[in-house]
C-alpha cells in the first residue's frame, strides 16, 4: 500500500470514528453508559446528603457541590452529548424530592435512589430516545 493510500485510509478511519462519536444516540450511549451514569449520580447525592439539608435544598449549593462535579466525573461520550441535550440540570433538580428523604435536618438517599434516577433519566431524556433507554438500560436492575 503506498503512503497515500495508507495516508487516505487514516483520514478515513479518523472521520469515521468523530463521526460516530458525535452522531451518537441518548438511546445508545445510555445503553453504553447508564450504569456508569447511575453510579455517578447516586454517589454525588450521597455525599450531599452527608453534608445536610443546606446542601439539597439551596439550589446554588446544590448545583455547585452536586451537579456540576457530577457533570464533570461522567464519560466523555455523555458529555460529548450536552447537557441541554440530556437535560442534565433539570434532571438533578426534579431528583431532589424523589432520590432524598429529608427529615428536620437529617438527610439520606432512599433506599431506592437508583431505580428513583433510572425512572428520572426515563422520564426527562429527549422522547425519541425513550425505546432504546427502556430495552437497554441496566441501572433498573443494579438494586
Amino acid at each position: 500500500m503506498s503512503f497515500l493510500n495508507k495516508l487516505k485510509t487514516a483520514a478515513n478511519q479518523t472521520k469515521l470514528a468523530s463521526t460516530s462519536l458525535a452522531t451518537n444516540s441518548v438511546g445508545t450511549v445510555w445503553g453504553k453508559y447508564g450504569d456508569s451514569i447511575c453510579e455517578t449520580v447516586l454517589r454525588y447525592a450521597t455525599l450531599a446528603a452527608k453534608k445536610g439539608k443546606p446542601f439539597i435544598v439551596d439550589d446554588a449549593k446544590y448545583k455547585a457541590n452536586v451537579i456540576d462535579p457530577a457533570w464533570e466525573v461522567l464519560p466523555t461520550p455523555v458529555r460529548l452529548l450536552g447537557r441541554d441535550r440530556l437535560n442534565w440540570d433539570a434532571i438533578f433538580l426534579a431528583g431532589r424530592s424523589k432520590v432524598f428523604l429529608i427529615e428536620g435536618e437529617d438527610v439520606t438517599v432512599h433506599p431506592e435512589a437508583k431505580q428513583r434516577i433510572n425512572n428520572l433519566f426515563a422520564g426527562m431524556l429527549p422522547k425519541e430516545q425513550l425505546p432504546a433507554i427502556a430495552a437497554e438500560s441496566s441501572c433498573e436492575d443494579a438494586n
